[in-house]
Parts: structure tokens; sequence; C-alpha cells
């Protein structure tokens, strides 16, 4: 049968609880596994464990997963709140204080890891598996220190076999001697996916041991030594299905891990790197440079850091910067109704959006701050066109009602007087039409044979039958 999600919450700002819900949440990451370990193949579970700081402590306790019993079914998921993209207090973050240890030592295969910012005076990940493995690192960020030298941050030595996936994460300021920010091997039965990562002011980029294969893709590398670094008993592979799309600062062409639509000696410029900031400006190097990866063979995915799109043309690292479109007079723009909607929600502040006539009144009014919208014939029949799918629109009754039965997709359009006469009023160009004392109907036939193009015209309520005008009523009529 299929296993059964068991959700665990930790946050080092509470009092600590069973961890069932965020008000009765583990004060630490180390709690939550003392507490749970249990072999979860055997009980059909797979655990996911949400991680925050609800008043910005950081948790300072190594993360050891050890003893457990894992699958690939039966895993394990530790997802953090970082979704910002950059290292932040304000979000759940591990900063081990054990001067031997890491911040997350994984002894145990099948596990997944998002969102996490990791630092530690040590190794900051550490895998030590014999039971073959499945690591996937997504979206982290993992910080340096200068005081550890000669390893790396991500340390891969350990792993017996299986897979370990590194897509989207920012590894930065680690400049001890000898040390790299990700390592590759430790088994000739271990398959590597580097995908779309940043490596910023590291002593080395990515280092390689030997392995059964790597797939190293989309990576910006700014290094004090080298991008890319080897063992003797081991060299990148000039082949672009395997290395490819990577862009380094280093002035050195001599990489095969490049690849043919990589580069060297690249400028790299971000919007905030005094905050770890890494979101690329509209003139650093790696802008649209990168392969879209959305079908990738064994790893698709089509996100950032953030979680924002990639779109159809990628930046090579980490962060993704947001398309920006500029629109140029003369040019038609056609929207269909969600994109319209889209727009217009982003424009008045991603507010609630419905098809009904009062939220797209609201969303006007919100965008051009004034509850007083004027829109004449002309453009209102534009406006309704591009809503309902650029049907061809003409002023007769059957016309307009289809429109609206497009817009706010239900049969069933109930309109009050007002809107009534406000939209007979525009239709006809503003004329006012009024019944006096002695019955004469000034400028509404006019109106009706506007909309109707000639014919009876029958008012009627869906209660009470047909409508009778009083034509001893003087002033103005309410239909």
């Amino acid at each position: 049968m299929a296993a059964v999600e068991v959700i665990r919450y930790v946050d080092p700002d509470t009092t600590g609880g069973s961890g069932t819900t965020w008000s009765n949440s583990y004060n630490s990451i180390v709690a939550w596994e003392a507490a749970e370990q249990k072999n979860l193949v055997t009980s059909s579970q797979y655990m996911t464990v949400y991680c925050r700081c609800s008043s910005g402590t950081a948790d300072i306790n190594e993360l050891v997963i050890n003893g457990w019993g894992l699958s690939s079914n039966c895993n394990i998921r530790i997802i953090a709140d970082n979704t910002i993209g950059y290292w932040n207090t304000t979000s759940y973050r591990i900063i081990s204080i054990n001067s031997t240890g890491n911040a997350h030592y994984c002894a145990e295969p099948f596990i997944y890891t998002k969102n996490m910012q990791l630092q530690s005076s040590n190794t900051h990940v550490c895998f030590y598996s014999t039971k073959g493995s499945s690591y996937t690192f997504e979206r982290c960020i993992l910080k340096g220190n200068n005081s550890r030298t000669y390893n790396q941050l991500i340390n891969p030595n350990n792993i017996n076999s299986g897979v370990v996936n590194i897509l989207n994460c920012v590894f930065y300021d680690s400049t001890g001697t000898g040390m790299s920010a990700i390592g590759i091997g430790g088994s000739t039965t271990t398959n590597f996916y580097i995908y779309n990562n940043t490596i910023i002011n590291c002593t080395r980029g990515i280092q390689l041991y030997p392995c059964q294969s790597y797939y190293i893709k989309n990576n910006r590398i700014s290094t004090t030594n080298k991008g890319f670094f080897t063992t003797i008993a081991s060299s990148f592979v000039a082949d672009d299905s395997i290395c490819n799309y990577n862009y380094i600062t280093e002035n050195s062409s001599l990489y095969n891990a490049l690849g043919t639509n990589g580069g060297y000696n690249k400028t790299f410029t971000y919007i905030s790197s005094g905050i770890s900031n890494f979101t690329p400006t509209t003139s650093d190097a790696c802008i649209d440079m990168g392969t879209n990866l959305t079908t990738d063979a064994y790893m698709p995915f089509n996100t950032d850091i953030s979680g924002n799109p990639r779109g159809l043309t990628w930046d090579i690292g980490s962060h993704e910067l947001p398309n920006i479109i500029t629109l140029n007079a003369g040019i038609e723009i056609i929207l269909d109704n969600s994109a319209l909607i889209n727009i217009i929600g982003k424009m008045s502040g991603n507010v609630n959006i419905t098809n009904d006539i009062s939220g797209i009144t609201n969303i006007l009014q919100s965008i051009i701050g004034n509850s007083d919208i004027t829109i004449d014939n002309s453009a209102l029949i534009n406006i309704i066109g591009k809503m309902s799918g650029n049907v061809n629109i003409t002023n007769d009754i059957s016309g307009i009602t289809n429109i609206l039965q497009s817009i706010i997709g239900n049969s069933d359009i109930t309109i009050d007087d007002s809107a009534l006469i406000s939209l007979l009023l525009l239709l006809n160009g503003g004329s006012e039409f009024r019944i006096d004392s002695s019955g004469e109907i000034l400028n509404l036939s006019d109106v009706m044979m506007e909309i109707k193009r000639l014919g009876t015209i029958t008012f009627s309520d869906k209660n009470y039958g047909t409508i009778t005008l009083n034509t001893k009523q003087s002033g103005t009529v309410k239909i």
C-alpha cells in the first residue's frame, strides 16, 4: 500500500512540544530526530518536517540523521521557510556550534532538503552512508567560514552508491585554504546532478573525485583560486551532454567542465551582494545564457531558488532575473480573460480577483485611484472584447448578452436598474431619456433602436412578468 505522510514542525522560538502543530512544535531539529526516529519502511510512512524560527532564533544543533529505516517511498523531507533566495536571520537556519561536527550529517539515504540555510565551523553537509543513497538539496544556502581548510561545504566522500542532486543552491564565503564549495565523488557507483547553482567567494568551486557519473550545467562560479579542481585520479570529461553552460570568473579556458556554451573571465553583478542577495542585475554575464532544463531526462525543473518561473530562456546560476517587458506605442497586445485578470491583479497589489462585475470595477478603481471611472463606448467595447476572447462585438442586445456571459461564465446575468440605465446611456453616447407627464418618450426610442436595430422591445421580469411603463409618471423612469 502507499506510504502515508506524517507531518512534524520545528521552531526554535517555542518551548518545545511533540511537533504535531506549529504551536506544539519541537524547539530544535535534534529534538525532532531523537523523538521521531524509527523505521518508516516498516510503518509504511514518509515524514515531512517543516522548519521555521518565528522570532529569528537560530537552531544551533548539528542535524544527524542516523538509525532510521528509509526507502525511496518512505523517505524524509526537511523543508525550511526561506523562500526569498538569500541568507537572512528571519528564516530558519542551522548554525552548528560543534567545532568537530557538521550542520547536516546524513548517515541514511533518501533525504530531501529544501529552503535550508546551513552554516558550521566544520564541513556543512557530510554524507556517511553504506546503505546506498538518494540525496537532494534544492534551494539551499550554505554559508562558509574561513577557518576550515581542505574540505568541501558538501562533502560526499563516504557515500557508498546512489544519486546526489544539488540544484538552485548558493554557496558562499568559504575562503579557507583548499576549500571547495561542492565535492563530487566518493564512490564509483554514485551519480551527481549539479544544476543551476551559484558559488561566490570560495577558494574553489567544484572538486571532482572518482564517481560513476556527473552532470554539471548552468552553474556560475566565482572563486579566488580554481573554478574546477580535480585530483590526480580524475578529470572532467569534455562532453557537452555532461558538462555545459557553466560560467566562471577565473581567466582560464582550460576546464572541460565549462562546455562549448560555457565561459570564463566573466563578470558577475548582483542586485545587493552586501546582504548576500545574489540576484543578477540586467548587465550580468549570465542573463539568458543557460540551457532550459524543463525537460531534462533525469531531473527536470522550471523554477529558481525563490520558486520563480524560469521561463523559456534561462539564466545561469541559482537566481532567475525576472523578465521585464517594455511596451512601445503602436503595438497591439492581445490578452485573453485569464491573462488580463492576472496582469490587473499584479498592478493592483495582488488582490483577490473574481470575474464578476464588482470585482472588475474594484480592480479598475484600485489601479486609477479614483472611484469615478469613465469609459466611453469604444473603450468599453474594446475592453469587453479582449476579456471575452476577442469576439466580434456589435451593439445589439444579443451580442452584449453573450459578451457578459462570457466574462462572468454564467448564463444568469442580473443587472439592476441603475446599471441598466448607465449601460443604455453609455451605448447611446450619453443621451438623457425621460418620459414627461403627457406620456411622450424623449430619446428612449432612439436608445432602444440603437441597441435592438429596429423591432419590438419587451421588458420583462423573471418574477413578476412583463413590466408596464407608467406613462402618467413624470421625471426620470427607472427601468
